[in-house]
C-alpha cells in the first residue's frame, strides 16, 4: 500500500492497519506541528515550519548548515548534561508518546503491526 492510499483509507470508517513506521511518522509530524507552533527556538521553529511546508526534508534539516548545527547544540547539551531530561521528565514523554498512539488507534480504528 502506497502513503497516498494508505492516507487517503484513513478516517472512512473502515479498519487500517499501520506499520510501526507509519506511527512513528505521524508522531512526527504532530511533533513539527507542535515546534513549529510552541517551540521556545526560533531556529527549531522555523526548521519545523520549512519540513511541514514540504520545503525540505527532516533528514535535509538536519544536514543543513543552520538546522543542522542547532540540532547538534542542543543535543550536546544533553549528552553533557543528561540530568536535564530528568526521569520525570522521560516518564512523562512515555506516557505522552503513548497517549498519542492511543488516540491515533482510537481515532482511525487502527491495528498496530510492527
Amino acid at each position: 500500500m502506497t502513503d497516498e492510499q494508505h492516507w487517503s483509507s484513513v478516517g472512512d470508517g473502515r479498519p487500517v492497519e499501520m506499520t510501526r513506521q507509519q506511527i512513528d511518522d505521524e508522531l512526527t509530524h504532530a511533533s513539527l506541528e507542535w515546534l513549529a507552533e510552541n517551540g521556545d527556538d526560533d531556529v527549531l521553529r522555523d526548521m519545523a515550519r520549512d519540513v511541514l511546508a514540504g520545503n525540505i526534508t527532516l533528514t535535509g534539516a538536519a544536514r543543513s548548515m543552520a538546522y543542522g548545527e542547532r540540532m547538534a547544540a542542543l543535543m550536546s547539551q544533553v549528552s553533557e548534561n543528561p540530568e536535564i531530561l530528568s526521569d520525570e521528565w522521560m516518564a512523562r514523554y512515555a506516557a505522552d508518546v503513548a497517549d498519542f498512539e492511543q488516540n491515533l488507534a482510537d481515532r482511525h480504528n487502527i491495528t498496530v503491526r510492527d
